[in-house]
């Protein structure tokens, strides 16, 4: 799978923020999965907000509370969850995707090989022709 690098104060999605009500207040909450530490552990960054969608505004300030809770590791999204990892991992992801993305090049300037006939349609090529 393939893994993106990001950096959360120009590529936060909305689809990675839930927003939940919970005493009376309204909160943006970013759920990642921790990676700095040997076992991975679930957490989430909170923001408090006025209502019960997320303003541009409100989801920039939560931006930059996921940049600085970050500042331990760097951040990558695998597809499913936000991970904050080690310096050490994320530079064996980003080499990981430039061998990915070089292979893919690689693969489609590829021109096919021709195809051959097999013997079979040769002979079945031969015997039409009488």
């Amino acid at each position: 799978m393939a893994h993106t690098l990001f950096d959360p104060e120009t590529a936060l999605d909305d689809a990675w923020v839930y927003v939940v009500s919970h005493g009376g207040k309204n909160f943006a909450l970013f759920p990642y999965i921790s990676a700095l530490t040997p076992v991975p552990t679930l957490a989430s960054i909170y923001h408090q907000i006025d209502g019960m969608e997320i303003t541009k505004e409100e989801r920039r300030e939560l931006a930059a509370l996921v940049k600085r809770h970050g500042t331990g590791g760097r951040w990558l999204f695998d597809g499913v969850f936000a991970w904050l990892v080690t310096q050490m991992e994320w530079d064996n992801v980003a080499r990981r995707e430039i061998e990915r993305q070089n292979a893919q090049v690689h693969t489609a300037s590829r021109k096919p090989a021709p195809r051959r006939k097999s013997a079979a349609a040769k002979s079945k090529i031969k015997s039409s022709r009488g």
